[in-house]
């Protein structure tokens, strides 16, 4: 059975008038249908989820809903979205870890900070998750304690060395964010502006996870050379390659191949040519979810490409993972982008 089309989800549902929240589970209960077929439910705990529940099966996943932990038996999900009803009993989120393959979708942060926290320390103690990221104004998601403590370490350094020699590197929220979604989605993933290798890192742990390949491309070459000692002393060279040169013109060494991820940190002024220009290699397709930092720190130099991703073709939101803003998008149509 094919998941139904963004159009065909239209209707009955008021897409124009969306929240951040309801638009932000419809694009990762999309990418994990990919991911992860169309039989690994969503599971909803707690209540109050109306409209979010006709937003992910809209994307085409099936949904089970419990009003408490304690009544799910579910072992594998491939999205867990936790209301903060649940929250008020955070010792009982410690059941969770028995769905440590799901990403974990806290809704009602902003309202319920106390609550809200209460909840991802007990799914810390229980070992279910080490941190959160703040990837909307309404959502938490818990990140998997999986990574270990020489990967921190080692990306710590480099996170370091960026912002002291530059170019400046995504917040750790961003990163884990990256981490998350390519943990998911699997396939081809693809990294426009390598810098040190920080992000790059995260993405081939992710990747690592869900058996899928990181081609990272980066114009300087001093960056490549730490790039690749990063990532081979992590154990990351059969997982992700960082080729050198003006991405605009080595996109042709994976062309004709979809990507399920795309992440942009390029050269600001060039964001509008990388995305052409991945179009152009075949690179992007319908389903593929495309990340473009510094969009609202660099706004006017990144305009062009910002109304290209917010035009026909396209979903777009953006968001605050860190100061400089993440603007991620979901292609629908290839046809209607350009």
């Amino acid at each position: 059975m094919r998941a139904p089309s963004f159009e065909a989800g239209l209707e009955g549902l008021p897409y124009k008038e969306l929240s951040e929240d309801a638009l932000l589970a419809f694009m990762f209960a999309r990418a994990l249908r990919e991911a992860r077929g169309p039989e690994v439910p969503a599971v909803f705990l707690g209540e109050s989820f109306s409209l979010l529940r006709r937003v992910v099966r809209s994307a085409g996943l099936p949904t089970l809903e419990y009003h408490a932990l304690t009544e799910s038996r579910v072992r594998s999900a491939a999205l867990v979205l936790v209301s903060h009803t649940l929250c008020i009993n955070a010792d009982q989120l410690g059941g969770m870890k028995r769905l440590h393959d799901a990403l974990v979708m806290l809704h009602g942060y902003l309202r319920h900070l106390n609550t809200c926290h209460n909840a991802f320390q007990a799914l810390r103690d229980a070992g279910a998750c080490v941190a959160v990221i703040p990837v909307g104004p309404g959502f938490l998601v818990a990140v998997l304690d999986d990574v270990g403590s020489k990967f921190i370490s080692n990306v710590t350094s480099a996170y370091l060395t960026s912002l002291r020699e530059g170019p400046m590197p995504v917040s750790f929220n961003t990163a884990k964010l990256l981490y998350i979604l390519a943990g998911s989605l699997g396939g081809l993933i693809v990294e426009v502006g390598t810098g040190r290798g920080f992000s790059t890192a995260w993405l081939a742990a992710g990747a690592r996870r869900s058996g899928g390949k990181v081609f990272s491309f980066e114009a300087k070459e001093e960056r490549v050379r730490e790039a690749r000692s990063l990532l081979e002393e992590l154990g990351f060279l059969g997982v992700a390659e960082v080729i050198s040169g003006d991405f605009r013109e080595s996109v042709h060494s994976i062309a004709g191949q979809k990507a399920s991820l795309i992440f942009i940190d390029g050269a600001k002024e060039e964001y509008l040519d990388y995305l052409r220009a991945l179009e152009s290699a075949g690179v992007v397709g319908e389903g593929t979810l495309i990340l473009a930092h510094n969009t609202v720190s660099h706004i006017k130099t990144i305009s062009p490409y910002v109304e290209a991703v917010y035009s026909g073709g396209y979903l777009s939101l953006t968001t605050m993972t860190d100061r400089a803003g993440l603007t991620i998008t979901l292609v629908l149509n290839t046809t209607k982008s350009r």
